[in-house]
């Protein structure tokens, strides 16, 4: 479970209030249900006396959004997905470039995929059989089928 905002806050207070660390992890436990170890408890605490932060500031990342309206890409890869199920990333990928002039990898379409539910699958091992012995096989299911058998062992 990921340390949210509210548990980092109560970690600060606590600390705030001088409780020592095992204490913290102790109330945080009955507070939130979740086991905190010290050095993270350490962390948090040291963190808060350096930076005067208690949660990163997202506004100070410098990711940027690199392409832009994702969710239109994502209904364009679907779409084509859909049309042709055996399309590769590759391919896919220069149909990106094209349309929305972004060039996508072929590893970022793929995890679009996966994202959109799209499964990458061989088909299972089936042992081949002759044209020959598919007419007895077929024969011995007839066989079987007119005479109702039930394959009971009883």
């Amino acid at each position: 479970m990921k340390i949210n905002g509210n548990i980092r806050l109560s970690i600060i207070q606590l600390h705030k209030k001088k409780c020592g660390k095992k204490k913290i992890g102790k109330i945080i436990y009955d507070m939130y249900g979740l086991r905190i170890s010290l050095r993270t408890i350490r962390n948090i605490v040291d963190k808060y006396k350096t930076t005067g932060e208690i949660v990163k500031d997202l506004s100070k990342t410098k990711r940027k959004a690199k392409f832009g309206d994702e969710e239109e890409h994502k209904n364009f890869i679907d779409e084509q997905m859909k049309r042709t199920r055996d399309m590769s990333s590759e391919v896919l990928s220069r149909k990106i470039l094209q349309t929305f002039n972004i060039n996508y990898s072929a590893s970022r379409v793929r995890h679009l995929r996966r994202r959109l539910g799209w499964l990458c699958t061989t088909p299972k091992y089936c042992q081949m059989i002759r044209d020959t012995n598919k007419e007895k096989r077929m024969q011995w299911c007839q066989d079987m089928v007119r005479s109702n058998e039930t394959f009971d062992v009883s």
